[in-house]
């Protein structure tokens, strides 16, 4: 399986559009490429309604196009989930103590490795 990067969600928009029950659910369906008709039948929903969410995730580049295949008279589409980090920052923003903390925890790293080299 190959590797990818992990996109990072820093944006507000893009976060809502990916944390929605029902895109969460599809994106975690689309770690392998789908079709709406197969994600339609593996979740029991209607193929239309999955049809419009994954067109909202592909727009904001949270999914991507794989394949296109023809099936009796139309045109099907394959998709795969970009692999994607939400920025921490949009969760809960740092208060001046969690920021004293984080400057903090990142010098302990920089020693531990510094250490860890020596």
């Amino acid at each position: 399986m190959e590797r990818r990067a992990a996109a990072l969600i820093d944006d507000v928009e893009r976060a809502r559009l990916a944390l929605s029950p029902l895109r969460r659910q599809l994106l975690a369906a689309l770690r392998e490429p789908a079709s709406a008709a197969s994600l339609a039948s593996r979740l029991d929903m209607p193929r239309q309604k999955l049809g419009y969410h994954l067109r909202a995730l592909e727009e904001a580049g949270l999914v991507r196009l794989v394949e296109t295949r023809k099936r009796r008279g139309f045109v099907e589409r394959v998709l795969v989930a970009e692999a994607l980090v939400l920025d921490p920052g949009l969760v809960s923003p740092a208060t001046g103590a969690e920021k004293q903390d984080r400057h903090a925890a990142a010098h302990l790293v920089s020693v531990a490795s510094g250490v860890g080299r020596e």
